[in-house]
């Protein structure tokens, strides 16, 4: 495995350092699919080593996952400053100079 090779590797300090290789393809042939979903394992973690960690993730996993972060702090963050008057007004004032002339 390729992984154990750069992660051997003396110009990186073994304490220090942890390795994440992560496969990204289009889709899985059926023969990987069990590899995916390992008992006691994040979806598409293949293999562990002593410092490092292989992944297999295709395209469409990491666009949902992505999505799901943001959906989540947008979530929590709740910022819509159209309805917070107050915050937008001291932003326009505060920063006039950067912002063009309103009519």
């Amino acid at each position: 495995m390729r992984g154990k090779k750069v992660a051997n590797d003396n110009r990186f300090p073994k304490g220090k350092t942890r390795w994440k290789f992560i496969l990204v393809t289009k889709d899985f042939k059926d023969e990987i699919k069990s590899l995916l979903t390992q008992k006691n394992r994040k979806y598409g973690h293949i293999h562990e080593g002593e410092n490092f960690d292989v992944f297999i993730l295709s395209w469409v996993d990491i666009i949902s996952e992505a999505k799901l972060r943001h959906e989540f702090i947008k979530e929590k963050l709740n910022l819509n400053l159209e309805d917070n008057k107050e915050g937008l007004n001291y932003l326009k004032d505060k920063y006039k100079q950067y912002l063009p002339n309103e009519k």
